[in-house]
């Protein structure tokens, strides 16, 4: 029987951790965490950096080997060298895989994994469950729910890391945490997207807020971020003003209930008025965050979501 040697990387976002799904072969449909084959003359960690660039468009950081895993599959035998990663440049893009998902450490076996990950995840939680998985106060940690421009992750990072993204939108400050979401999943938002006002850094167009005072469907990108970044965040919304004190702008910061253990919270206002279509540019910023985190999205599909925003009154 063959030997295969392959490495997998065990991406870490705080207390989450990124798992594919295979849209091919025998195991079509079974999740795993990514990686891939160990090409001549290639270390480990060398191979991983290489394959997570080919499967997801993103540059990690090999941190430390958690187990090798050896099982015996029906036509070869796989040996599996396993690293806990981190995201170092680059949003999570799916090349190959048909879907992915962040899960919570310690709800990992929800979905059908690999037999060989399963054995992963055995080794994780025996060495390193209590140990590596709470880097940050649960009760410190909030969803933030996107559902304009700040859907494109990178604009997003704008409103932490600060500065202006070179798409549009204005020049923002940086919060004093830096530090990157512990996660980002999609999110079903309970009321409709609308465009109103006149934003000075998109053209003096219109920009996306909900329609909070009735039912609806939107779609949503959440990033769990801390208390203090989220209030970071809802005050550049506003100018720099506390949500409080804004009129006009994101006055509002509705709950949208708990997601993990976790309450996620957005930003709109209350008015449903001043009605002004978005630019070209905003459209394409959040047009290019819809491709990425609802990948099943046709263009013809996002060109029909804007549509139905645009018809929101």
């Amino acid at each position: 029987m063959k030997t295969i040697n392959v490495v997998a990387a065990v991406i870490r976002t705080g207390d989450y951790i990124f798992a594919t799904q295979r849209g091919y072969g025998d195991y079509k449909d079974w999740w795993e965490f990514p990686g891939g084959k160990i090409e001549p003359g290639e270390i480990p960690e060398e191979a991983l950096i290489r394959e997570i660039k080919e499967e997801l468009a993103t540059e990690i950081t090999v941190d430390k080997f958690i187990t090798t895993v050896e099982y015996d599959y029906p036509e070869f035998h796989l040996v599996m060298d396993c690293f806990w990663c981190s995201i170092k440049e680059g949003h999570l893009t799916l090349l190959e895989h048909e879907a992915a998902k962040w899960l919570p450490l310690n709800d990992l076996r929800q979905v059908k994994w690999l037999p060989a990950d399963v054995e992963a995840i055995d080794a994780m939680e025996k060495n390193y469950k209590d140990k590596t998985f709470s880097e940050t106060n649960k009760d410190d940690l909030v969803w933030y729910v996107a559902y304009g421009s700040n859907m494109n992750y990178e604009r997003f990072m704008h409103y932490i890391k600060g500065g202006s993204f070179k798409g549009g939108g204005a020049c923002h400050e940086p919060c004093s945490d830096l530090s990157e979401p512990r996660a980002v999943i999609n999110f079903e938002i309970p009321y409709n997207v609308y465009f109103r006002n006149s934003a000075k850094a998109w053209s003096n167009k219109g920009v996306a807020f909900l329609d909070i005072n009735k039912p609806g469907s939107a779609l949503g990108v959440a990033y769990l971020v801390t208390r203090e970044q989220f209030r970071h965040i809802s005050c550049q919304e506003n100018n720099g003003m506390p949500p409080e004190e804004s009129i006009d702008w994101y006055n509002a910061t509705p709950s949208l209930g708990f997601y993990d253990g976790y309450e996620a919270f957005t930003l709109s206002n209350y008015k449903t008025d001043n009605y002004n279509d978005p630019s070209d540019a905003y459209l394409e910023t959040i047009r290019v965050g819809i491709r990425s985190n609802y990948p099943e999205m046709s263009e013809e599909d996002i060109d029909r979501y804007f549509e139905k925003c645009k018809k929101t009154r």
